[in-house]
């Protein structure tokens, strides 16, 4: 009977998952109602490029389409829970940086860059943490490099207008919005051990804050990108699947655009791959590049727009010259699991492994763990920082989940697999507090840059993590400080000790916190990638010579194209980057259409 049950349940499973795919397959555009020429081209359906696609497409006399690289999504990115099944997957471009000056523990000291591939692009498949940043960093785009209309009073209306908080805490205090097609939720029920987490933090000084309202240093239980029925909110699942305009709005998945297209100085359509075949449309009014921090420097250079002596190496003809794929930049980060003692086991609460119930208990009625992921964020702020407690510099999050008990389902190779299979396998199969240490506000810069002409191999990024000397000295301070909450606080009890690292050792005394040497090898072995990709098409006033894109996000001494995702900003947020750039996508669409008057 048992036997039975479990075939039922997971053939249930199967149909529920089939029936979910299918509609999100729904969302291509079907090749006979196809147009030669649109009013618009948006390239990519990523966090900006969904809203600008749907928002040119309000007006039915407007027609656009939208072309994305990857697929359709699945009905596994729905999955809240699900969030580290997407790695090195079809869903992700698995770019990695050249070689670093830290993490040498990753294959070629290669640190891998994950970025969103397919329909909703990295909003379908990143933390799902809502994050604005901070209101001095939009001030300082405005202030400081020109960027007019892009002030924290000034951008703060386009947060708001794809927003619906749900949080009826939150709702009204001045700072959120309840209308908008994005929902966002607070956790209902932590599990005893994320509270226990949070009482020792409290314990510690940081009150409790709303870190998307007035006051950003402190603590919280992290608001999240997901539904009131459980299901991800994505910038796709919020304005574009299902096609909420399916006569003006057409919609191209796996169109990989080889370039754009020019008449003299201005740009006139897109040349894309589809199934194959070449083809070419045509835009009237503009073409829109939202293909994220490396897929739009990368197309800009590839259609002759970039560095001149980069396109001149790789004998592409120069249409502009600007510097773009200049002034990368992302969050330096380190994760490290803690094992949560298991005579403790009972703090834990339910775990959420993706299992065939749990997958029934998710797809048949929207509930149960995979319905959740969220996480807890500390704002800290280092010796380093001037502004103190006003624009914190750096952070750590906290995450409850159960290692897998396959190694093969980790994300990440290692030049020396079999040490770090052998570190992990004390993992297997347990509970653990998962702490991501992240540097908010780096100095270091880096790039992306050709490396050919064809559109197809991949150019090259380089994050040039921690380079800058104060960016090490504030990593090693978030660091230890992470390490002193999980040793030395109220939490510390309901830890266990696990094996150091491979290639790292501890000291013979005192705790981790206190060990230099453990701390500063971890950062030299095992620093990563916070997967927030910026910088690389610089907005500001046109004539500083480190701009890529006006105030408008114009291409300089272009017609007719424009960059709108995170690649346009000026400097990195301290904080997540979707949100800002959900509200990138926002308000570039309006600019859109006040300036061709739809």
């Amino acid at each position: 009977m048992a036997v039975i049950e479990s075939t039922a349940l997971f053939l249930s499973v199967a149909l529920l998952i089939l029936q979910n795919y299918v509609n999100h397959r729904a969302i291509e555009t079907s090749d006979h109602e196809l147009k030669h020429v649109y009013d618009f081209i948006v390239v990519g359906s990523g966090s900006a490029g969904s809203i600008v696609a749907s928002r040119l497409a309000e007006n039915a006399h407007i027609n656009v389409l939208l072309l994305e690289a990857g697929g359709p999504v699945g009905g596994n990115t729905d999955i809240p829970g699900a969030y580290f099944s997407f790695f090195n997957g079809p869903m992700d471009w698995n770019f990695t940086h050249e070689e670093q000056f830290v993490g040498k523990a990753f294959v070629n000291r290669r640190i891998p860059e994950k970025i969103g591939l397919g329909i909703g692009g990295s909003s379908s498949h990143n933390t799902l943490i809502y994050n604005r940043g901070n209101r001095r960093d939009f001030d300082i785009w405005s202030q400081e490099f020109g960027a007019h209309g892009w002030s924290y009073d000034e951008v703060m209306p386009y947060f708001l207008r794809w927003e619906n908080q749900t949080d009826p805490h939150l709702a009204n205090n001045g700072f959120h919005s309840t209308t908008g097609p994005i929902q966002v939720t607070s956790w209902a029920k932590p599990n005893p051990i994320i509270l226990l987490h949070q009482k020792a933090v409290n314990e510690l000084g940081f009150k409790n804050v709303d870190i998307n309202g007035g006051e950003q240093f402190g603590t919280t239980i992290a608001q999240a990108f997901i539904g009131t029925n459980g299901v991800r909110s994505s910038a796709s699942n919020g304005f574009i699947d299902p096609n909420p305009y399916p006569h003006n709005l057409h919609i191209l998945p796996n169109s990989f655009v080889t370039r754009v297209l020019f008449e003299g100085k201005t740009a006139v359509g897109v040349e894309f791959v589809r199934y194959g075949k070449l083809q070419t449309m045509f835009a009237k009014r503009e073409v829109i590049l939202s293909c994220g921090a490396v897929g739009s420097p990368h197309t800009l250079m590839v259609s002759g727009i970039g560095p001149k002596d980069q396109l001149k190496k790789f004998g592409i003809p120069v249409v502009a010259d600007l510097p773009v794929g200049e002034h990368y930049q992302n969050h330096p980060g380190l994760t490290y699991n803690f094992l949560i003692n298991p005579k403790y086991k009972y703090v834990v609460g339910e775990n959420s492994a993706i299992t065939v119930r749990n997958l029934n208990e998710f797809f048949a009625n929207h509930r149960g763990p995979l319905a959740a992921h969220h996480r807890t964020i500390t704002y800290l702020f280092t010796k380093n920082n001037q502004q103190g407690p006003h624009h914190p510099n750096s952070n750590f999050e906290t995450g409850l989940y159960l290692f897998p008990q396959n190694l093969t389902e980790l994300p990440f190779r290692y030049d020396r697999q079999h040490e770090w299979d052998a570190y992990h396998s004390q993992f297997m199969g347990k509970d653990y507090l998962l702490i991501h240490a992240i540097l908010y506000r780096p100095r270091s810069m880096g790039y992306v840059r050709l490396v050919s002409n064809n559109p197809f191999v991949y150019p090259t990024i380089n994050g040039k993590f921690l380079t800058h000397p104060l960016d090490m000295e504030d990593m090693i301070e978030t660091l230890k400080y992470a390490f002193f909450v999980f040793e030395r606080s109220s939490l510390a009890k309901y830890m266990t000790q696990t094996a150091p690292i491979p290639g790292c050792q501890y000291c013979p005394k005192g705790f981790i916190y206190e060990c230099d040497s453990y701390i500063r090898c971890l950062i030299d072995q095992y620093c990563d990638s916070g997967f927030h990709s910026s910088g690389t098409c610089r907005m500001g006033s046109v004539d500083r010579k480190d701009v890529v894109v006006d105030p408008r996000l114009r291409v300089k001494g272009i017609d007719g194209l424009r960059v709108c995702d995170a690649s346009i900003m000026p400097l990195i947020t301290n904080g997540n980057t979707n949100a800002p750039t959900l509200m990138i996508g926002e308000k570039c669409a309006q600019m859109i259409k006040d300036d061709n008057h739809v």
